[in-house]
């Protein structure tokens, strides 16, 4: 997918202040678009929404879009150039001692399907667990109808 491709897009966008948003802001300035831009939608949920209901594209973390990606509700786009990735760590005291609740959850996190990506398409170095989250730029989502132009189906 094009930055001309996306120009024809109607952008949905998150409110001000949020992690999404940074994300969304700069991804127009990345493919040198100027968006017109709708209301601001509050949550990530709602925006998916919107974005299921065919009212325009939307960059949303990856974990908010888990479930509707395999059912092929909706579509992953991979915009070139594509948007950064970035990694977040979970960072402890050498010393720290964990519940088994924090064990259970650090285990999860282990076991994110999508961590290779997350954490920028190579292994991690030992310690550092990858975490999806919204400060993780996450896919650009679209109605499915969307997939199957320019854009890359996943599921």
């Amino acid at each position: 997918m094009t930055p001309a491709d996306l120009e024809r897009q109607h952008f949905l966008f998150r409110e001000e202040r949020s992690a999404t948003r940074r994300a969304q802001d700069d991804a127009p300035a990345r493919w040198k678009l100027s968006p017109a831009r709708c209301p601001q939608i509050s949550g990530n949920e709602t925006l998916k929404h919107a974005v299921l209901a065919g009212l325009g594209i939307a960059v949303l973390p990856r974990r908010c879009v888990a479930r509707e990606l395999p059912e092929e509700r909706l579509a992953l786009l991979r915009p070139d150039p594509e948007l950064p990735a970035c990694a977040i760590v979970l960072a402890t005291s050498r010393e720290t001692s964990f519940s088994p609740a924090e064990r259970e959850f650090i285990g999860l996190l282990r076991t994110v399907d999508d961590a290779r990506a997350v954490g920028g398409g190579g292994p991690l170095p030992d310690g550092e667990v990858p975490v999806g989250g919204p400060g993780v730029p996450g896919p650009l989502a679209a109605p499915a109808g969307m997939a199957d132009g320019p854009a890359t189906r996943v599921g």
